[in-house]
């Protein structure tokens, strides 16, 4: 958590608990997407993702996936790479 932090600026992030999820993403726990997110603002790829040409992730429900390349969903989400998982 400390990494995420540093990576986006923060003094201190938390996990949401998982019944307040969707306030902040949009979607329910287990369907959101890597992109077109509707409150969060920054996005962090961890940099092990870019060993992937594709990744997946929510599809908008829990029931559902979607597929994207690591480039676009970067590119969709605006977001950035850094290093916050632990190894």
């Amino acid at each position: 958590m400390a990494r995420l932090a540093e990576a986006v600026g923060a003094e201190k992030v938390e996990l949401v608990p998982f019944e307040e999820a969707q306030k902040f993403s949009g979607y329910p726990p287990g369907g959101t997407p890597p992109v077109h997110h509707v409150n969060i603002v920054k996005v962090v790829f961890d940099r092990e993702l870019t060993r992937f040409n594709t990744i997946y992730g929510g599809g908008g429900s829990t029931n559902k996936l979607v597929e994207l390349k690591v480039h676009d969903a970067l590119k969709l989400s605006g977001g950035t790479v850094a290093d916050i998982s632990t190894r």
